[in-house]
């Protein structure tokens, strides 16, 4: 019959609809318990799906609430929770990798962070409630020093508002949480790595440029250096007068055109 080719139903296959855009995408910190990422797609494939998501508790108004921070090579995550009946439940959990000028930080350092970061996020929950912050690190004594230093001095300043106390680690089923955390970020992290150390050309360029000004003249210096170590040199004088950044921005040009001779 005419038109019967477009009657006939179509078979699709499961996997060819699994990785479509979620429609309502969510932030990443709430889908801890499907382990999901942006585009709807678990990362353990369909058979994620029927896992259980974790249950986040609502505190009580006035409720006390506790956290616990976890601190890596490469992330930072903590967990805030409450306490009933003898259990910890969880209220929400933060985990996010480092920037590469904080992985230098030290463990004191880092540990103020993520309880800066904590505090950021969840706002309305150090606004609306006390915590305690579960940690072994002396971390009101690092923030209370004179001589601490120019990040540190603001986010005492930033903590200094909220009802924060700190008391010394005791349970682990939180800690436990945040250590979890702390993993999948470092793991997924490592792999990144990896996959971007395949990728990276196994030779690098190397350009140092420098622009200098004064009343009367203009000038800029060039530091190549190729692949095979050869190091190229250039000094240029210019015949007008220019603005220091225009003398870096000529610098930066003459060098990138120095390099496509080799």
């Amino acid at each position: 019959m005419p038109g019967q080719e477009n009657s006939r139903p179509q078979s699709v296959r499961i996997q060819d609809v699994w990785p479509m855009q979620a429609l309502f995408p969510m932030p990443e910190e709430k889908l801890y318990g499907h382990l999901g990422g942006r585009t709807g797609q678990s990362v353990g494939g369909p058979q994620a799906v029927s896992k259980p998501p974790t249950i986040l508790a609502s505190p009580s108004e006035g409720e006390h609430l506790y956290t616990y921070l976890a601190v890596s090579g490469v992330a930072i995550s903590a967990v805030l929770f409450i306490e009933q009946d003898g259990k910890q439940r969880p209220v929400f959990y933060i985990s996010r990798i480092l920037l590469d000028a904080e992985t230098r930080y030290s463990v004191a350092e880092k540990l103020v962070l993520v309880l800066v970061n904590a505090k950021r996020k969840l706002r309305q929950y150090f606004e609306a409630h006390s915590v305690t912050v579960y940690t072994d690190f002396p971390i009101r004594q690092i923030l209370a020093k004179p001589d601490m230093s120019g990040r540190l001095t603001k986010w005492a300043i930033e903590l200094g508002i909220y009802d924060i106390e700190y008391q010394p680690r005791m349970a682990k089923k939180g800690q436990v949480m945040a250590d979890f955390l702390v993993e999948i970020e470092s793991f997924g992290e490592r792999h990144d790595l990896n996959q971007m150390s395949q990728l990276r050309p196994p030779s690098t360029w190397t350009l140092h440029t420098d622009g200098s000004t004064n009343a009367s003249e203009s000038g800029i210096g060039i530091v190549l250096q190729t692949p095979t170590g050869l190091r190229v040199e250039k000094a240029l004088r210019f015949g007008f007068q220019a603005t220091n950044n225009e003398a870096e921005y000529e610098a930066l040009l003459q060098g990138l055109e120095l390099a496509l001779h080799f």
